[in-house]
């Protein structure tokens, strides 16, 4: 006779080998993450379910020991799966035991239902509660999304078994209407059913994640040696020079490259790598942890050594070419092993000028040689007010040459000597910082009329130029009269006749400050106040032919 409770155990037995047959097919051939295990726990489940469901069919002692150490199994394999996927041992005290104490149990009390479902739905209850303690444990270490929807499954599992427990031992006056009654089977199959689904699916989650950061950590591994590749040390290398010049702190770069394995070893590459292995290792154990060697070429290594000293570089290198020469050699009478090492190292720090030889490649230059000419950081960086205006010089200087590999020697000579000054606090920094604004523009081919209105030609009364010329027109002629306005988009001065809506007043002393800063007249600009109102115009005049704001000039508003 075919009941409510044979064919919700079926369908679950149904659901549980699908489940099964799809995690076996997808882990074939695979690594063993626990993958594979996580599918046999499905199978036991399955049995269990289909044991339970054709009850009538078996003896009572196989379906109640039989059945209890299924599911109990079930969840043993749900223990080790997780072991597995999470890289730890396998904890055999708590998979094999559980199973086998239940059927030593369950023997002498099979018969009595209510008594045999208190016992299984308590030993059940334990293992989702230990499976869940060992899984939490690491909770840190896995991705949230997967150890919620594994935690959220065993923890359905768990309040199914415990219901089951608690039934058991209320002393129910008829222990069959746990398999009987309708409104206590159907929610609890399917809740069971749904807890086993949830969990499934978070672990197939935490198997992806775990392919993903797998294959990217293989991705910046070197095959061969195990060390970074190029990719990943050239990315390394580019992380550590930022962080040098932020923390104005000293860093090292080694090049290394064994000579034998540049040349004809006889054909015996395997040698040729297991000799690189050698060496590889050999650094490794000289190095500390957080120096980073990796693999930039075919036979040359990198070696990239933060808070490392260009005399530490260099002593290191020299241990390392000593303890070369000890390593076997290579088959066939091969001389000693020797290396060539080239060694950079310093300080690189904010604003400093330096000389640097390098070689130009195909896909990467190579800094050959580099030597330190004047390094401002120290007097500029002690000093707030000159440490905003040098940002806004190399800004602007970065903005006008913009294109790889372009000339400007005026333009590097200009931000030479504005940093110099600066350095040297030979100016106020603010004048400094106008002055270098406007003629690194003007040397680009923009330079402000600040003489003479730009539409009808008029000279201004307070120009340095048109005062000592006499240039001025006489009384009235000639001669602007009346406030004054700057437009950048007009190029300079403009009369209140000519203005145009976007021009802005400016007084006669912004004027001269303006003229002074262009021409380079520190007379003038170091016995004048800095003016907001003149940073204002030049940060105008820079947005405007620059097409784009400079950013730091903002900060000093």
């Amino acid at each position: 006779m075919v009941t409510v409770w044979s064919v919700l155990m079926l369908a679950s037995a149904v659901v549980a080998l699908t489940l099964a047959t799809g995690l076996t097919v997808a882990a074939w051939g695979g690594r063993r993450d626990g993958l594979r295990t996580w599918a046999l726990a499905l199978a036991l489940q399955a049995l269990a379910c289909g044991l339970l469901g054709w009850r009538a069919q078996w003896p009572v002692l196989w379906v109640t020991v039989g059945g209890g150490m299924l599911a109990s199994g079930a969840l043993a394999c749900v223990l080790a799966a997780i072991a597995r996927q999470q890289e730890q041992p396998m904890p055999w005290g708590a998979v094999v035991p559980p199973p086998l104490l239940l059927g030593l149990v369950l023997l002498p009390w099979h018969t009595d239902l209510g008594l045999a479902a208190a016992l299984v739905g308590t030993v059940l209850a334990g293992q989702c509660a230990w499976v869940l303690w060992n899984l939490l444990e690491r909770r840190f270490a896995l991705p949230e999304r997967g150890t919620a929807l594994v935690a959220t499954g065993l923890g359905g599992l768990m309040a199914t078994h415990t219901a089951l427990a608690v039934a058991g031992l209320a002393g129910l006056p008829d222990p069959q209407s746990l398999l009987t009654d309708p409104m206590v089977l159907i929610p609890g199959v399917l809740f069971a059913l749904a807890s086993w689904l949830v969990a499934t699916v978070g672990f197939v989650l935490l198997h992806s994640h775990q392919g993903r950061r797998r294959s990217q950590v293989l991705a910046a591994l070197d095959e061969t040696t195990g060390i970074a590749n190029r990719r990943s040390i050239i990315a390394a290398l580019d992380r550590d020079v930022a962080r040098a010049i932020r923390t104005r702190l000293p860093m090292a770069v080694l090049m290394l490259e064994p000579d034998l394995l540049g040349e004809d070893t006889g054909g015996a590459r395997q040698d040729g790598e297991s000799l690189l292995c050698s060496m590889v290792e050999l650094v490794q154990n000289r190095i500390r942890s957080q120096d980073i060697v990796g693999r930039y070429g075919a036979c040359e290594l990198l070696l990239v050594l933060p808070d490392t000293s260009a005399q530490g570089a260099a002593r290191l290198a020299e241990q390392l070419c000593d303890a070369a020469r000890d390593l076997p050699p290579l088959p066939g009478g091969s001389p000693a092993l020797t290396l060539s090492v080239g060694v950079f190292g310093g300080r690189l720090e904010p604003f400093m000028r330096v000389d640097v030889l390098i070689a130009t490649g195909r896909t990467l230059d190579v800094v050959s040689q580099v030597e330190s000419i004047s390094a401002y950081a120290a007097p500029i960086c002690a000093d707030y007010g000159a440490y905003g205006i040098a940002n806004v010089m190399v800004e602007t200087a970065d903005k006008l040459v913009s294109a790889e590999g372009e000339r400007a020697v005026a333009q590097y000579r200009l931000l030479v000597g504005g940093l110099n000054a600066l350095a040297r606090h030979a100016h106020p920094a603010t004048a400094i910082g106008e002055s270098y604004v406007l003629r690194a523009l003007a040397l680009a081919g923009w330079t402000p009329r600040l003489h003479s209105c730009v539409v009808c030609g008029r000279h201004v009364a307070v120009s340095p130029v048109a005062g000592e010329s006499g240039d001025d027109g006489g009384a009235g002629e000639g001669r602007m009269s009346g406030p004054m306005f700057f437009s950048p988009s007009a190029g300079g001065l403009m009369c209140s006749t000519d203005r145009t809506p976007d021009a802005k007043r400016i007084d006669p002393d912004e004027v001269v400050q303006l003229s002074a800063a262009v021409d380079g007249d520190w007379g003038v600009l170091d016995g004048a106040p800095p003016d907001a109102r003149v940073l204002r115009f030049v940060e105008d005049w820079g947005e405007y032919y620059l097409e784009r704001p400079i950013r730091s000039l903002r900060l000093l508003d």
